[in-house]
C-alpha cells in the first residue's frame, strides 16, 4: 500500500472510497462478452467451455487486452471476469453438454459413473479459474495503469440459471457457495 505524507493511505480502494464520499463518480469497466465477440470469439469452437468462460480459458490474452482497454478508457475499477466459475455452473455446463451428446435415456451405467466423476472434476476447476481471472485483471492493471490507482473487484453472480428465477438455491446454499467463491479471490 502506497503512503504519502503522514498516514494518508492512497490504495486504490481508499481513493475510490474518498471519491465516492466526496460525491464524485467512479467508473466501473463494462462487459466483456460483446468485446470478445468483436475480437472473433464467436468464430472459435465453444467446446468444452461455455461462452462466459471462453475468454478466460481459450483466449486469456484477449481478456487481458480488454481489461487494458477499459483502463485506457478511464475505468477506475476492473471487474474480474469470473461470471460462471462457480462450482454449480461448471458442473451443470458439463452435464448439459454430455446430455446433448448422450441423451439420458441412452446412457449406460458406465457413462453415468463417468459423468459423476467428470462433473466433480469440473467443479474442482472453480478455484483455479477464479484465481486465473483475478490474475489476468491484476496483470492488466500492473501493465497499463501508468500510475493510475485502478482497483480490482470480484463479483458474485447467480448460482443457478441466471435466466430462470425458479432455479435459485436455498439461502443457506447460496451463502455457502458465495462464501466459497469469495475465499478464492
Amino acid at each position: 500500500m502506497a503512503k504519502i505524507r503522514a498516514n494518508l493511505d492512497v490504495s486504490p480502494m481508499n481513493l475510490i472510497k474518498h471519491r465516492l464520499s466526496a460525491g464524485e463518480v467512479v467508473v466501473l469497466d463494462g462487459g466483456v462478452g460483446a468485446l470478445l465477440y468483436d475480437r472473433g470469439m464467436h468464430q472459435r469452437p465453444q467446446f468444452p467451455f461455455p461462452w462466459s468462460l471462453e475468454g478466460l480459458v481459450v483466449d486469456p490474452k484477449s481478456l487481458w487486452e480488454i481489461h487494458m482497454d477499459y483502463i485506457q478508457s478511464g475505468a477506475d475499477i476492473l471487474t474480474v471476469s469470473a461470471y460462471r466459475t462457480n462450482q454449480t455452473s461448471l458442473q451443470r455446463e458439463f452435464e448439459s453438454r454430455l446430455n446433448s451428446w448422450f441423451p439420458k435415456k441412452t446412457q449406460s451405467g458406465d457413462i453415468k459413473i463417468l459423468t459423476r466423476q467428470i462433473s466433480q472434476e469440473w467443479r474442482s476447476m472453480s478455484r483455479p479459474l477464479t484465481q486465473f481471472a483475478v490474475l489476468i485483471a491484476s496483470l492488466a492493471k500492473k501493465r497499463h495503469s501508468r500510475g493510475k490507482n485502478v482497483a480490482i473487484a470480484a463479483n458474485l453472480t447467480t448460482i443457478g440459471d441466471s435466466y430462470d428465477p425458479r432455479d435459485v438455491p436455498r439461502p443457506a446454499v447460496r451463502y455457502r457457495r458465495h462464501r466459497q467463491k469469495v475465499s478464492y479471490v
